[in-house]
């Protein structure tokens, strides 16, 4: 697994670096996506393995928090230092409520993906635009480029101790997040709503958690894990892709 997060955090770079001689190994938001599943199972290995006591859910928030708040709190600084003078005329045009929001997002990483979401209009406040027209982005105000990514990470943190034990609960989390992301592709017209959105992004996350709970299942009765996904194969698939193509 270490060796994929580090392909997979390779593309990424790669991906916002520019084309090597004009190729691109792979799409950076693809990799992220991995990322998710990846997530996910994690996620569920510690939270069945490691936090298993009464005091888990403190005990697993805090080492979130204290592996993440403390590096980024301190690339956010150094980066408050070389700006200070942009961020300080961007904020002017800000109302009080919108200017505390980015603060706050600024500086305990929840939220942080709608700084991609959000729109600024003429009287200075957040708004949502989904169609991608109207006033100035709000990413003018983001510190980190590509922090996006730590925003959809926190909710799965907030939400994983309560469902990714449960595989019921995981399949439910899993048919909700496909639903919510095939929607979005038709009601919404900008697709960074697809992918910058949780509740859409919910599906890669269930993918690591079920993957999780199937290699359980398949290491203590393979048969049984065999005729699951044989199962999930004849479901999903409709009678007209199991027919052989014409020739």
């Amino acid at each position: 697994m270490g060796i994929l997060r580090y392909m997979l955090a390779a593309t990424v770079v790669l991906w916002h670096s520019g084309a090597v001689f004009g190729w691109h190994p792979f799409n950076g938001t693809a990799s992220v996506s991995y990322f998710f599943v990846i997530s996910g199972f994690y996620m569920t290995l510690i939270l069945t393995r490691k936090y298993v006591g009464h005091d888990r859910l403190y005990l697993f928030w805090s080492n979130r928090v204290m592996r993440l708040w403390p590096s980024f709190i301190f690339v956010s600084a150094l980066i408050v230092t070389v700006r200070f003078d942009d961020l300080a005329v961007a904020y002017q045009q800000l109302d009080a409520v919108s200017a505390l929001l980015a603060v706050f997002m600024n500086t305990t990483m929840i939220g942080y993906e709608f700084f991609d979401l959000l729109s600024i209009d003429e009287s200075g406040r957040f708004v949502v635009e989904m169609s991608g027209s109207v006033g100035a982005p709000a990413k003018q105000f983001v510190l980190l480029g590509q922090g996006w990514s730590i925003g959809l990470e926190i909710w799965l943190y907030v939400m994983a101790p309560f469902v990714v034990r449960s595989p019921l609960r995981t399949v439910i989390w899993l048919i909700l997040g496909a639903g919510l992301f095939g929607a979005t592709g038709f009601w919404v017209e900008t697709g960074i709503w697809k992918y910058l959105f949780f509740p859409n992004i919910m599906v890669f996350f269930a993918i690591g958690v079920l993957s999780f709970h199937l290699r359980g299942t398949y290491r203590d009765n393979p048969i049984r894990a065999k005729s699951i996904l044989w199962q999930s194969e004849c479901f999903f698939l409709s009678p007209s892709s199991l027919s052989p193509s014409p020739t």
